[in-house]
């Protein structure tokens, strides 16, 4: 009987067991886990925190891994242990999910991201582009719908870096330029890119040459810089070079010129922009800082003509008033006295100025302006003559003075202590500083302060002063060079011989426009394309090389 009784208590014992559900020492599991909360929405940028716990807590195997499915795109995780921050990149579902390290336990959060758009999205710019072989273009991909804005370039043609610069190739063609979302694979966006021999090397409308960069603008408006970019006088963002064309922005402009290491230019609504070199107040924007992006000078739209020098910088507004600003070391702003200025300062009460050019000296600063009745004025350094007043002196000349009593100029450069003018009648001027022969008047010696009829000739179109070189395009189309010749700045096919009067540059007649500065020159063709020569130590020729070999003929740039 008691054996009966014993069974039954055992019996008995085991039942009420399995119903406490009592945990008896030396039965234990795998430990469980739980993941709080189990389901998240976030919008695209949002965060939010999951919290893993293991149980029961003293469990010893405690480690976990996290993993996101789908593996990348729609949500980040960051942080250790049992929580993470969950941040939204872009529109989507994702599961996240937790295990314990032997991988027996799991739990998962659905997480919902909502934001954007349609989601993800790629916007590429420019959406068009030609280009001769080798020609250059910057890219430019703007992803929305995403906190992750990083795109993956790539180029049926040619080559392109994984910050859009595109290299076109050397076979014409039309190629493609796609840049896809990091974020989402299936959102891209693609350019046309046009290779062409009649590429950019066409469509330049306007050109100018600075100390030792260069910025020209083509008839659609676009803005084009390349050469020496320390100083930001690019305008591109950074401060190194090109060698190559590369695209100012996307803005429309009507006018630009490149001073000794800084460039102004002028948009198609009439502001005024600046940008590089700084030290003397020469951008015009209140302070000394350099930039390297076009920054706008005040809040005027009324800017007309815009001229830089070295350290000083002339400008016109649609009124005819006369503007000024910079270093004013010789008077060179026409200010009345020596001191700088860094921003736009009238010059006098006048309204009738037509056109003006600030000399580019680093030593010996002068300027040049035109008024509507046809008169010519000069002020600044005059040490060389360069005024045009009869004398050569050490003294400042800091208000405008009138040159002569002719009403008849139509178009003045002031380059290195020296000037150059045409007439209405199509005669050639010169005056001031004659090193290497740079006044064309058949000698290389004499300085002249008072302004000299160069030859005979009575059909000059177009005139540019450098340092001591000097070019012409003539009514016929033809061009015209004469000075110093160190680099080949001349384009006359060698290095070895100044010219003391103007020689003909080959033999082609279809001359438009014409920029030298320092000792490079560029010039433009009646059909659009782009021409440069002399020195390419940074790259200014725009050729796609830098090197310090003189480059003494013209070469088309790609």
């Amino acid at each position: 009987m008691k054996k009966h009784i014993l069974s039954l208590a055992a019996a008995l014992l085991a039942i009420a067991l399995s119903f406490v559900g009592c945990f008896v020492p030396g039965d234990e599991e795998s430990p469980g886990i739980a993941l709080y909360p189990t389901t998240m929405s976030l919008t695209v940028g949002g965060t939010a925190v999951l919290t893993a716990t293991v149980v029961p807590p003293n469990a010893t195997n405690q480690e976990l891994t996290w993993t996101v499915s789908p593996p990348a795109g729609v949500v980040l995780l960051v942080g250790g242990g049992a929580i993470r921050t969950v941040t939204g990149l872009a529109a989507g579902n994702a599961t996240v999910t937790v295990k314990t390290q032997d991988g027996t336990k799991a739990a998962t959060c659905a997480v919902t991201v909502t934001g954007g758009q349609g989601g993800v999205s790629v916007a590429v710019s420019p959406k068009t582009a030609t280009l001769a072989p080798g020609g250059a273009q910057a890219f430019t991909a703007t992803v929305t719908g995403s906190a992750n804005t990083a795109v993956a370039w790539i180029a049926s043609g040619g080559a392109i870096t994984q910050g859009g610069a595109y290299t076109a190739p050397a076979a014409e063609g039309t190629y493609t330029v796609r840049a896809t979302s990091q974020a989402d694979a299936t959102k891209s966006d693609t350019a046309t890119v046009t290779v062409t021999t009649g590429g950019p090397g066409s469509g330049w409308a306007a050109v100018s040459a600075g100390e030792d960069h260069s910025l020209a603008l083509k008839t659609d408006g676009s803005l084009w810089a390349w050469g020496e970019g320390i100083n930001g006088q690019l305008g591109l963002g950074y401060g190194s070079g090109s060698s190559k064309p590369y695209r100012v922005g996307w803005d429309s402009w009507k006018a630009v010129s490149a001073g000794g290491d800084n460039t102004f230019a002028i948009k198609a609504d009439g502001g005024l922009w600046a940008w590089g070199y700084n030290y003397y107040g020469q951008l015009g924007l209140g302070d000394k800082s350099e930039r390297n992006v076009p920054t706008r000078v005040g809040a005027a739209n009324d800017w007309k003509i815009v001229s830089a020098g070295s350290y000083h910088t002339l400008a016109i507004k649609a009124d005819g008033s006369l503007w000024a600003w910079g270093r004013n070391s010789d008077g060179e702003l026409g200010l009345g006295d020596d001191n700088d200025r860094n921003v736009p300062t009238r010059v006098g009460t006048d309204s009738n100025w037509a056109a003006v050019s600030a000399g580019l000296s680093y030593s010996w600063s002068h300027t040049l302006a035109l008024k509507t009745d046809g008169s010519l004025w000069a002020w600044g350094d005059n040490s060389c003559g360069q005024l045009g007043l009869g004398t050569s002196d050490y003294d400042d000349h800091p208000t405008p003075t009138r040159v002569g009593a002719d009403n008849n100029w139509k178009a003045v450069s002031a380059g290195g202590a020296r000037s150059l003018a045409i007439k209405a009648d199509g005669s050639l001027w010169a005056w001031g500083r004659n090193d290497g022969g740079s006044l064309g008047l058949g000698d290389a010696n004499s300085n002249r302060n008072t302004p000299t009829r160069v030859g005979s000739d009575s059909n000059w179109a177009a005139v540019s002063a450098g340092g001591s070189d000097s070019l012409a395009v003539k009514n016929d189309g033809s061009l015209w060079a004469w000075g110093g010749n160190y680099y080949g700045e001349l384009g006359l096919g060698d290095t070895t011989n100044n010219r003391d009067v103007p020689t003909r540059v080959g033999a082609d007649s279809n001359w438009a426009a014409v920029s030298v500065v320092g000792w490079h020159t560029l010039a433009i063709k009646t059909d659009g394309s782009l021409w440069a020569w002399g020195r390419n130590g940074d790259g200014q020729l725009g050729i796609g090389t830098r090197d310090d070999d003189p480059h003494p003929t013209p070469t088309c740039v790609p």
